[in-house]
């Protein structure tokens, strides 16, 4: 995820951002061509997921907005919720969670759960500094969702994925990790040759 941010009122902000996410061989470092479904034997073609571009308008505790479902779809309820923090000595935690809930009719067939949650770390005495524009900071990411990609072929099983995830933020695309700068040469050269242009879209 590439993001930029920037004042828009009295305690708002703006964050655009681009964001892409790669299914590879945990053994061969490529991307998947193929997935072998554990629950019912299958072997599906893997589905790459598009690149992003999104918009928000963040207050204190969470994203501004109103999320409105497709027509012929079933209601759909999110929370983007900020906090709470907590503050140990200099060290400052900051919980950020999206809870997404996604009534029938939909691609599935089922009631839809995502709970992605993530937690970022960094300094209390950065993060207070009104010069510093862009505090560093670490982020840890769970996940506990209902399998909601049609693609791997959960319909009809009841199940769940569980995933997890680390970082920090990067002050430039050449720190990003070098995996991620690959595959996005290889898939979208066009994008990573101007990254501020493909996030303003």
């Amino acid at each position: 995820m590439i993001s930029k941010v920037k004042d828009v009122g009295e305690r708002l902000y703006e964050s655009s951002f681009m964001s892409t996410i790669f299914y590879s061989d945990l053994e061969t470092g490529k991307l998947l061509e193929t997935f072998h479904n554990p629950y019912t034997g299958q072997k599906r073609p893997v589905q790459q997921p598009n690149l992003a571009r999104i918009k928000h308008t963040h207050g204190l505790t969470g994203v501004v907005s109103e999320v409105r479902a497709r027509a012929g779809s079933g209601a759909v309820t999110r929370r983007d919720e900020i906090g709470p923090a907590w503050v140990i000595n200099d060290d400052v935690w900051c919980n950020g969670d999206v809870v997404v809930k996604a009534e029938k009719p939909n691609d599935l067939d089922m009631t839809i759960h995502v709970n992605d949650w993530s937690t970022y770390h960094g300094s209390i005495s950065e993060v207070s500094d009104p010069d510093v524009l862009s505090a560093s900071a670490t982020h840890t990411f769970n996940d506990i969702n209902t399998f909601n990609h049609p693609w791997i072929g959960m319909q009809g099983v009841t199940a769940n994925s569980v995933s997890r995830g680390f970082g920090r933020k990067s002050r430039s695309v050449e720190e990003i990790p070098p995996t991620w700068r690959g595959f996005m040469a290889d898939q979208y050269p066009e994008v990573l040759a101007d990254i501020n242009g493909a996030i303003e879209g």
